[in-house]
C-alpha cells in the first residue's frame, strides 16, 4: 500500500530514546497536551498492534499501529493508519483493560520535539520522557531536567507497562 493512500499516516521507522525526569521543571515549559488511551491488540515475538485514540482539544482522532522487533541500533519498523473513532473505541475493548491513559506534554528543545508522558489510571504520578530522532547515533541536547535514558530497559516500554505496571525501584538520575 502507498503512503498516499487515505488513511496512512506513518509507514517506515521510528527512532525514539525515552527517559526519566530528574525534576518537575518541564511543567513551566510552553507545550500543548493532548490525551491518549491506547491499548495492545497483539504482542509476540516483538511485534505489537496497538491502538490509541487521542484527544486534542474536542478533537479524537484513531490510529491503529504495528510495530516489529527493534535493531540493535534501536530503528523500529512502525506502520500507523487512522480508522473511525468508533472501531477504535471497540478494538479498546478487546485489550482486556490493559489500557494506558496519558497526558502527552510536547516541547520544543533545541530543535527537537520533546513528549512528556504524565501517566494516568493505574500508572498516575509516574512520568516519562520521549524524543524520535531522524537518524541512528543523532547527537541531542538533553534539557536539564531529562534524567536517566530508559530506552534500551524494556520494563518502560509502554506495551509491558500496560499490564505490569511501573518498574519498582527505579531512579531518574
Amino acid at each position: 500500500m502507498a503512503a498516499a493512500e487515505k488513511g496512512v499516516l506513518h509507514m517506515g521507522t521510528e527512532i525514539e530514546r525515552k527517559f526519566l525526569p530528574k525534576s518537575d521543571a518541564w511543567r513551566k515549559k510552553k507545550s500543548y497536551v493532548h490525551h491518549i488511551r491506547q491499548g495492545y491488540l497483539a504482542r509476540t515475538g516483538g511485534n505489537t498492534t496497538r491502538v490509541r485514540i487521542s484527544r486534542i482539544g474536542k478533537r479524537n482522532r484513531a490510529i491503529l499501529c504495528i510495530k516489529g522487533p527493534a535493531t540493535p541500533q534501536g530503528v523500529v519498523p512502525e506502520y500507523e493508519y487512522q480508522i473511525p473513532v468508533a472501531d477504535a473505541e471497540e478494538l479498546l475493548q478487546l485489550c482486556n483493560g490493559d489500557i494506558i491513559e496519558k497526558k502527552r506534554h510536547h516541547i520544543w528543545y533545541k530543535g527537537l520535539l520533546f513528549e512528556v508522558d504524565e501517566f494516568l489510571g493505574n500508572l498516575e504520578g509516574h512520568i516519562m520522557v520521549e524524543v524520535e530522532l531522524s537518524v541512528v547515533g543523532q547527537h541531542i541536547s538533553l534539557p536539564k531536567w531529562v534524567g536517566k535514558e530508559v530506552t534500551r530497559d524494556r520494563r518502560y516500554a509502554n506495551t509491558r507497562l500496560s499490564i505490569k505496571g511501573w518498574p519498582v525501584n527505579t531512579a531518574a538520575t
